[in-house]
Protein backbone atom coordinates (compact mmCIF):
# COMPACT_ATOMS: atom_id res chain seq x y z
CA UNK A 1 0.00 0.00 0.00
CA UNK A 2 2.71 2.51 1.21
CA UNK A 3 4.67 1.93 -2.21
CA UNK A 4 1.34 2.02 -4.78
CA UNK A 5 0.71 5.63 -2.61
CA UNK A 6 4.28 6.77 -3.46
CA UNK A 7 4.25 5.45 -7.07
CA UNK A 8 0.65 7.38 -7.26
CA UNK A 9 2.09 10.57 -5.55
CA UNK A 10 4.83 10.69 -8.04
CA UNK A 11 2.64 9.84 -11.14
CA UNK A 12 0.21 12.74 -9.94
CA UNK A 13 3.25 15.00 -10.12
CA UNK A 14 4.71 13.90 -13.14
CA UNK A 15 1.26 14.25 -15.25
CA UNK A 16 1.11 18.02 -13.86
CA UNK A 17 4.72 18.64 -14.98
CA UNK A 18 6.01 19.14 -18.92
CA UNK A 19 9.40 20.72 -17.89
CA UNK A 20 12.14 18.20 -17.87
CA UNK A 21 14.13 19.57 -14.87
CA UNK A 22 10.97 19.92 -12.67
CA UNK A 23 10.99 16.07 -13.47
CA UNK A 24 13.98 15.33 -12.24
CA UNK A 25 13.99 17.30 -9.10
CA UNK A 26 10.16 15.80 -7.89
CA UNK A 27 11.37 12.42 -8.55
CA UNK A 28 14.90 12.91 -6.82
CA UNK A 29 13.36 15.00 -3.88
CA UNK A 30 10.50 12.01 -3.53
CA UNK A 31 13.12 9.41 -4.00
CA UNK A 32 15.26 11.16 -1.15
CA UNK A 33 12.14 10.79 1.31
CA UNK A 34 11.89 7.67 1.13
CA UNK A 35 14.92 5.26 0.79
CA UNK A 36 17.92 4.56 3.47
CA UNK A 37 19.66 6.56 0.54
CA UNK A 38 22.14 9.29 1.50
CA UNK A 39 23.08 9.83 -2.55
CA UNK A 40 20.20 9.99 -4.94
CA UNK A 41 21.15 10.84 -8.77
CA UNK A 42 19.34 10.91 -12.12
CA UNK A 43 22.06 10.01 -14.75
CA UNK A 44 21.21 10.62 -19.03
CA UNK A 45 23.61 8.89 -21.28
CA UNK A 46 25.17 10.44 -24.23
CA UNK A 47 25.92 7.44 -25.93
CA UNK A 48 28.43 8.79 -28.52
CA UNK A 49 30.74 10.90 -25.89
CA UNK A 50 30.19 7.63 -23.49
CA UNK A 51 29.23 10.06 -20.98
CA UNK A 52 26.77 10.67 -18.67
CA UNK A 53 25.08 13.72 -17.21
CA UNK A 54 23.91 14.35 -13.71
CA UNK A 55 20.62 17.05 -14.35
CA UNK A 56 19.64 15.58 -10.15
CA UNK A 57 22.60 14.43 -7.86
CA UNK A 58 22.35 15.31 -4.32
CA UNK A 59 24.67 14.17 -1.47
CA UNK A 60 23.67 14.37 1.89
CA UNK A 61 21.45 17.28 1.29
CA UNK A 62 24.12 18.82 -0.82
CA UNK A 63 23.13 19.20 -4.16
CA UNK A 64 25.77 18.72 -7.01
CA UNK A 65 25.90 20.84 -9.98
CA UNK A 66 25.81 18.41 -13.37
CA UNK A 67 29.42 17.35 -13.82
CA UNK A 68 29.60 15.11 -16.53
CA UNK A 69 31.35 11.29 -16.42
CA UNK A 70 32.86 8.87 -18.26
CA UNK A 71 30.84 5.80 -18.23
CA UNK A 72 31.60 3.47 -15.93
CA UNK A 73 30.64 -0.30 -14.78
CA UNK A 74 27.33 0.46 -13.57
CA UNK A 75 26.52 2.74 -16.32
CA UNK A 76 27.90 -0.16 -18.89
CA UNK A 77 25.95 -2.62 -17.14
CA UNK A 78 22.66 -1.15 -17.21
CA UNK A 79 23.55 -0.85 -21.30
CA UNK A 80 24.40 -4.51 -21.50
CA UNK A 81 21.60 -5.76 -19.65
CA UNK A 82 18.83 -2.71 -18.34
CA UNK A 83 17.30 -4.31 -15.74
CA UNK A 84 17.15 -3.01 -12.14
CA UNK A 85 19.61 -4.45 -9.38
CA UNK A 86 21.34 -4.29 -6.26
CA UNK A 87 25.03 -4.35 -5.03
CA UNK A 88 24.65 -4.87 -1.23
CA UNK A 89 28.44 -4.52 -0.08
CA UNK A 90 30.20 -2.75 -2.48
CA UNK A 91 33.83 -3.28 -0.92
CA UNK A 92 32.95 -6.82 -1.64
CA UNK A 93 31.69 -6.77 -4.96
CA UNK A 94 34.97 -5.30 -6.09
CA UNK A 95 36.58 -7.63 -4.31
CA UNK A 96 35.19 -10.55 -5.90
CA UNK A 97 34.57 -9.04 -9.55
CA UNK A 98 38.04 -7.32 -9.79
CA UNK A 99 36.21 -4.01 -11.01
CA UNK A 100 37.09 -1.03 -9.27
CA UNK A 101 33.83 1.47 -9.13
CA UNK A 102 35.43 5.00 -9.87
CA UNK A 103 34.42 7.71 -6.71
CA UNK A 104 33.81 10.89 -8.83
CA UNK A 105 32.91 13.14 -5.71
CA UNK A 106 32.05 12.75 -2.33
CA UNK A 107 32.43 9.50 -0.52
CA UNK A 108 32.65 5.98 -1.34
CA UNK A 109 29.42 3.92 -1.55
CA UNK A 110 28.65 1.12 0.89
CA UNK A 111 25.63 -0.45 -1.37
CA UNK A 112 24.62 0.66 -4.20
CA UNK A 113 20.97 0.18 -6.32
CA UNK A 114 20.02 1.63 -9.71
CA UNK A 115 17.23 1.21 -12.46
CA UNK A 116 17.48 1.88 -15.72
CA UNK A 117 15.54 4.62 -17.54
CA UNK A 118 14.26 2.97 -20.61
CA UNK A 119 13.30 4.24 -24.39
CA UNK A 120 12.28 2.51 -26.60
CA UNK A 121 13.46 -1.60 -25.34
CA UNK A 122 16.91 0.90 -24.54
CA UNK A 123 18.30 2.22 -21.65
CA UNK A 124 19.15 6.57 -21.67
CA UNK A 125 19.63 7.17 -17.99
CA UNK A 126 19.45 5.62 -14.82
CA UNK A 127 17.78 6.53 -10.91
CA UNK A 128 20.79 5.57 -8.74
CA UNK A 129 20.97 5.10 -4.91
CA UNK A 130 24.18 5.16 -2.64
CA UNK A 131 24.18 4.16 0.86
CA UNK A 132 27.32 5.70 2.40
CA UNK A 133 26.97 4.56 6.14
CA UNK A 134 26.09 0.62 6.16
CA UNK A 135 25.36 -2.51 3.62
CA UNK A 136 22.67 -4.12 2.45
CA UNK A 137 20.60 -1.22 2.42
CA UNK A 138 18.45 -2.00 -0.08
CA UNK A 139 15.91 -4.42 -0.43
CA UNK A 140 14.42 -6.67 -3.07
CA UNK A 141 10.91 -4.20 -2.11
CA UNK A 142 13.57 -1.33 -2.69
CA UNK A 143 14.77 -2.34 -5.77
CA UNK A 144 11.35 -3.34 -7.07
CA UNK A 145 10.07 0.22 -6.04
CA UNK A 146 13.24 2.05 -7.49
CA UNK A 147 12.27 0.12 -10.86
CA UNK A 148 8.70 1.46 -10.72
CA UNK A 149 9.83 5.06 -10.06
CA UNK A 150 12.15 5.01 -12.89
CA UNK A 151 9.55 3.78 -15.19
CA UNK A 152 6.69 6.25 -14.65
CA UNK A 153 10.26 8.97 -15.25
CA UNK A 154 10.80 7.13 -18.77
CA UNK A 155 7.14 7.23 -19.64
CA UNK A 156 7.07 11.25 -18.68
CA UNK A 157 10.41 12.15 -19.94
CA UNK A 158 8.99 10.66 -23.79
CA UNK A 159 6.14 12.57 -23.10
CA UNK A 160 8.42 15.58 -22.28
CA UNK A 161 10.37 15.10 -25.55
CA UNK A 162 7.36 14.51 -27.87
CA UNK A 163 5.62 17.24 -26.81
CA UNK A 164 8.76 19.72 -27.07
CA UNK A 165 9.54 18.26 -30.42
CA UNK A 166 5.51 18.82 -31.54
CA UNK A 167 5.95 22.10 -30.50
CA UNK A 168 8.99 23.00 -32.50
CA UNK A 169 7.59 21.47 -35.83
CA UNK A 170 4.46 23.34 -34.94
CA UNK A 171 6.17 26.63 -34.37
Amino acid sequence: AVELAVVNSVQQGLAENLDMQSMYDLVGDKIQEIFDAQVVEIGLYDLEAEIVHYPYAIERGVRYPDEPTPFGPNTRRILIDPAPYVINDVEAWQEETGIQIPIIQGEPSKAIANAPLIRGGKAFGHIGLQNLDHTNAFSEADVRLLGTLASSLSVALENARLFDETQRLLT
